[in-house]
């Protein structure tokens, strides 16, 4: 934003509370790439809260802004920053749906008439239809945050759709409590074979964790195992423990094949390997499932 500070016709300059603000040219900006098409309103509809609440607009869009009288010495900022918002509004719309409300006088017109229009509220087949996504919803080879975000999307969906009037805190934490582990339940039935292990794992811990932890665990898990199968593991390890002396680590260079015999898991118990390398603990790779099968 720049200021210009205008000068009297006697060359004097006047005091700076005459100084005149010039706003920057905004109407042509865009707020969301996700532009209104008629079917993703609630989506967009979050898009341009959080756009324009950043801007410090959001009173003109829900109506708290009201239009001063045209003596107010605000009425030209208030004009000004509706159009401006207006612009926004419409240019988030696809060129088929910003036709319909290009007539309306304000930027809170222009928002409530588009939630009349496409605001479906509590609507049972939208949220018959996205239930039935989410239970089909499965890994099927996608990376982990591909498909937790897909699921992440749906159930925002239908948390908008859903409204759960309750006047009891305990109740109300209760309830999310219970929506919370049946979405731990499917994002963990929706992941791929590899992950049977790791499932197990999840379950078996008592309280069952958050959707959040359960994810971060998971995810952990993946790299971890992701890191031990990109190669079959040697026996020339960088370091090994030496069962005798566990303290004693042996580089690759001084290893010799007679040494596998001093080697001792402490999780299975059993000798020739570490528990670094333990497939007990750290899960079978498919090179080891493959060579049993054959």
């Amino acid at each position: 934003m720049s200021e210009v500070t205008p000068k009297s016709s006697s060359g004097a300059t006047p005091p700076v509370s005459s100084t005149v603000m010039i706003q920057p040219d905004n109407m042509s900006m865009q707020m969301t790439s996700n532009k209104l098409d008629g079917t993703n309103y609630s989506a967009w509809s979050q898009f341009v809260k959080l756009y324009v609440t950043g801007k410090g607009k959001l009173g003109y869009l829900i109506g708290e802004k009201t239009k001063p009288a045209i003596t107010n010495p605000s009425f030209s900022t208030w004009v000004e920053e509706n159009v401006i918002l207006m612009s926004w509004l419409l240019n988030s719309m696809t060129s088929d749906i910003n036709a319909s409300f290009l007539r309306l006088p304000t930027a809170h017109d222009i928002w409530n008439a588009v939630a009349q229009t496409y605001f479906t509220g509590n609507d049972a087949f939208q949220i018959y239809k996205l239930r039935h996504k989410e239970h089909e919803t499965h890994q099927q080879g996608k990376s982990l945050a591909s498909y937790f975000s897909v699921l992440q999307t749906i159930w925002q969906e239908l948390d908008f759709l859903n409204s759960y009037d309750m006047e009891s805190a305990k109740d109300i934490a209760t309830l999310k409590k219970r929506i919370e582990n049946e979405r731990v339940y499917d994002f963990l039935a929706g992941l791929d074979p590899g992950f049977d292990q790791i499932r197990v794992q999840v379950l078996a811990q008592d309280p069952l964790p958050n959707l959040r932890s359960t994810y971060t665990f998971v995810r952990r898990k993946e790299l971890r195992q992701t890191a031990m199968l990109t190669s079959p593991p040697q026996e020339s390890s960088a370091l090994m423990t030496i069962h005798h002396s566990p303290s004693i680590l042996v580089s690759s260079r001084s290893w010799k094949p007679e040494d596998k015999e001093s080697l001792f898991c402490t999780h299975c118990k059993r000798t020739k390997h570490t528990q670094e390398i333990c497939f007990k603990l750290n899960g079978y790779p498919d090179w080891f499932r493959k060579k049993g099968e054959g």
